[in-house]
C-alpha cells in the first residue's frame, strides 16, 4: 500500500579541518508498507551542494576545491548518475558572486546555479 508522496531532504556535511560543505538530495519519497516497513524512492531529481565554508586562512589555497571534489564523491558513491547542482550565493561581506560562480564553474560534474 502506497502513501503519501513527501519531499525529502536529509542535510550531510563533509567537514575537514579547513572547513566544510554541505549538501542534501531534493526526493520525492513513496512509502511502501513492506515486509521490513522500507521506504523507497520513487524520483531523485538532484543533489544540491547548498554551502561551501573554508576558514579564512585556508582560503586561496585550494581546500575549498578539495572540499567540494570529496562531496562530489560522496554523491557519486552514494547516489549514481545522480545530477549534481551548487548554489553559488553571496553569504559574507566582500564576497564576489561573478568570482565564485567561475569557481564554481571550474569544477567537473557540477551544474551552478545562482540562488535568487
Amino acid at each position: 500500500m502506497k502513501g503519501k508522496g513527501n519531499k525529502m531532504g536529509k542535510l550531510n556535511i563533509i567537514k575537514t579541518e579547513h572547513g566544510f560543505c554541505q549538501w542534501l538530495v531534493d526526493t520525492e519519497m513513496v512509502e511502501t508498507e513492506g515486509e521490513y516497513g522500507e521506504t523507497e524512492y520513487d524520483e531523485a531529481d538532484y543533489a544540491r551542494i547548498d554551502f561551501v565554508k573554508v576558514a579564512p586562512e585556508y582560503r586561496g589555497r585550494g581546500f575549498g576545491r578539495e572540499l567540494i571534489e570529496k562531496t562530489v564523491a560522496e554523491i557519486e558513491r552514494a547516489y549514481p548518475d545522480m545530477e549534481i547542482k551548487i548554489v553559488a550565493a553571496v553569504v559574507e561581506k566582500g564576497m564576489d558572486l561573478d568570482r565564485l560562480f567561475n569557481f564554481y564553474d571550474s569544477i567537473d560534474g557540477i551544474d551552478v546555479v545562482v540562488a535568487a
